[in-house]
């Protein structure tokens, strides 16, 4: 069974609660490690695969594992240097002091535009953020896109709705940036002066920015705007020079999420408002860098992040360099992982329970009765173009042949090389074809899996085929379950409230009749009403914000089941009882309240139960009524896909 015989079942509990029935004993059981802000079935395979791979990053650190190719020498070089405190204790705060120079030298705000070429390829935090990515529209060519930089808290949601959380965490703010910037020899006075200047700017930013749930409404993402009008917005920037600086020529366009922060940026970049923008880099970046100088001022520099999601304690030393090995050679990393220890068969199982999975999707679109014949066929058009990935990629990016790490020089300067030489990388990338056999959201060791809509793919890494979501040797139905249910989960994404604006090719094209698009909506509208408001841990859930993984639970849960039906030996109890266990978690208190506000998925007990309740078999397979906790009237239950 995927369900672990260590914790009790509570038999009694399944008709009232099949999420505490299943999993209260091992909540009661189980503990967050202290520098953990959650605990669950994905994070603890995450740390199994963390542990392996962190062990054999050492011993090819240390020479007992021989570098395979470049990137893998690179990685060796990395860890060697990372490692390396003897010279970080020495090095002290100068390479960051000297870093400063390039935002303490600036006078005017013509002196930043100057040095906004080079702002942008070192990744120094601006005012706004410049980055390459496949065109929504084309999606074979790389495009410039325009968006808002991160703001000291969360996003906007924090500001329009304080509680006394936030302040706290504004005072954890002000205080570690304070106790930084007293570190590199600023005064007390001074250092409060700059962190007060700094919130007083971001203050600024947020008003006009998109609240989370509407960053996911496609019909206001895309915008495209000629350099003429960018400039008309905020000609003090100059952005025909700087694009034609970082990109080679003059783009004769941009794309952008967020035309009403733009066209509010040009007021807020004034020379009055000088002294604001320049203490609100130079904090910013401290913030963002103190980690890569010595421990002591890393674990310094991580309170905030801390206080945010409450973790007790800052991870280990070790943990931070793998994560930021990670950060640069993630699918170097998983490449390794991959080939030494994701197995053919497991590989070839996988990808025939996506194709079954896929075969089920077809089969209901068929049978479908809200949608036109019209766009029925675009949806089975979109299916038969999906590309699945499993396991890990047949080749890197081009990138890992320019990511170079150099021994002599320190830990703090070869980090801003790596981010320069992923930044002049990303923008090179700038009208290119797009390679879309290349993985770039995650590699084959992460515990995850996701739906490019771009490139209208699945793909599911080889660090989650395994137990406990996937293993040859538990029943069919436990791995329906648990990674078919994820599975279909991916799957479903094409069709959800972003993916299904999405065309076969991964275009941003509507290919709904408007009926048909109503009927969606409508549907929609009820997945909305079902989770919002919902209680979790006394807090309420976002239904607009959670809607796309809501409706993948969904389709994904559904499919897997009819796939589970169709075995020649098949458990319901055993497939539930998996899907249950798959979602456990445990979080802080932060964490929780950091996730509600952020997170487009809902917490764990909310996707198992509110889930369940929308499948007919659910009811059969435990005998629930009318009266019992976990029933929902017919009329109420959700079908969506």
């Amino acid at each position: 069974m995927v369900y672990s015989p260590k914790f009790s079942i509570n038999e009694r509990l399944i008709k009232h609660d099949l999420y505490e029935a299943v999993n209260a004993d091992w909540e009661k059981h189980t503990v967050i490690p202290e520098d953990q802000s959650q605990t669950g079935t994905f994070d603890n395979l995450a740390r199994d695969v963390q542990s392996t791979l962190m062990r054999d990053l050492q011993d090819l650190a240390t020479g007992k594992i021989k570098p395979s190719n470049l990137p893998m020498h690179e990685l060796r070089n990395f860890y060697q240097v990372a490692n390396d405190s003897v010279r970080q204790l020495a090095d002290g705060t100068q390479p960051l002091k000297k870093f400063l120079t390039k935002i303490t030298r600036l006078r005017t705000l013509s002196d930043l535009v100057a040095h906004l070429p080079e702002f942008c390829e070192l990744d120094i935090p601006l005012p706004f953020t410049l980055s390459v990515f496949p065109d929504m529209q084309d999606a074979t060519t790389y495009i410039l896109y325009l968006d808002v930089p991160k703001l000291i808290l969360p996003n906007k949601s924090y500001y329009t709705s304080p509680t006394p959380a936030t302040q706290n965490l504004l005072t954890v703010y002000q205080k570690t940036a304070e106790r930084l910037l007293r570190r590199l020899d600023y005064s007390a006075g001074a250092a409060t002066q700059l962190v007060n200047r700094t919130r007083q700017f971001d203050a600024h930013l947020y008003p006009h920015m998109k609240a989370p749930e509407d960053l996911y409404d496609m019909d206001t993402y895309y915008n495209s705007l000629s350099l003429t009008e960018i400039n008309s917005l905020i000609p003090q920037l100059r952005f025909p020079e700087l694009t034609t600086k970082l990109l080679g020529r003059r783009p004769n366009r941009l794309v952008t999420p967020e035309p009403d922060y733009l066209k509010s940026l040009g007021s807020l970049l004034t020379e009055e408002n000088f002294s604001l923008i320049k203490s609100w880099l130079l904090v910013k970046t401290v913030m963002a860098n103190s980690q890569f100088l010595t421990d002591e001022l890393r674990v310094l520099g991580n309170t905030y992040s801390r206080a945010l999601y409450g973790q007790k304690i800052a991870i280990s030393r070790q943990k931070f360099i793998f994560h930021l090995a990670k950060t640069y050679f993630n699918q170097a990393i998983g490449d390794y992982y991959g080939r030494h220890y994701f197995g053919e068969e497991a590989k070839q199982n996988a990808h025939d329970m996506v194709m079954t999975l896929v075969a089920i999707y077809k089969q209901r679109l068929r049978q479908n009765t809200w949608l036109s014949s019209t766009t029925r066929q675009f949806a089975l058009k979109k299916l038969d173009k999906l590309v699945i990935h499993v396991g890990y990629p047949d080749q890197l990016s081009p990138i890992y042949n320019s990511l170079l790490v150099d021994p002599s020089k320190s830990f703090f300067d070869n980090i801003q090389h790596l981010k320069q030489t992923t930044r002049q990388f990303n923008f090179h990338c700038w009208e290119q074809s797009v390679d879309q056999s290349l993985w770039t959201l995650l590699s084959g060791a992460d515990v995850n899996a996701y739906y490019s809509p771009r490139n209208n793919a699945v793909f599911f890494p080889a660090a989650i085929l395994q137990p406990p979501f996937y293993d040859l040797k538990q029943t069919s139905s436990a791995n329906y379950g648990a990674i078919g249910a994820v599975m279909g989960h991916e799957i479903s994404h094409a069709f959800d409230a972003n993916g299904s604006h999405f065309d076969e090719f991964g275009n941003l094209h509507n290919w709904w009749t408007k009926s048909d698009f109503n009927n969606f909506q409508k549907l929609n509208q009820k997945m909305i009403s079902e989770f919002d408001g919902a209680i979790t841990d006394g807090q309420k859930i976002n239904g607009t914000l959670t809607l796309t993984e809501n409706t993948a639970d969904a389709g994904g849960l559904s499919c897997a089941l009819s796939a589970t039906k169709a075995l020649p030996a098949y458990n319901l109890r055993t497939f539930f009882m998996s899907w249950a266990m798959v979602w456990r978690s445990k979080y802080t208190p932060e964490s929780l309240n950091t996730l509600l506000s952020t997170d487009s998925h809902a917490p764990a007990k909310a996707r198992v139960n509110l889930q369940v309740q929308n499948l007919d078999d659910f009811y059969t397979t435990f005998d629930v009524h009318p009266g019992d906790g976990m029933y929902l009237a017919p009329e109420q239950r959700v079908h969506i896909w």
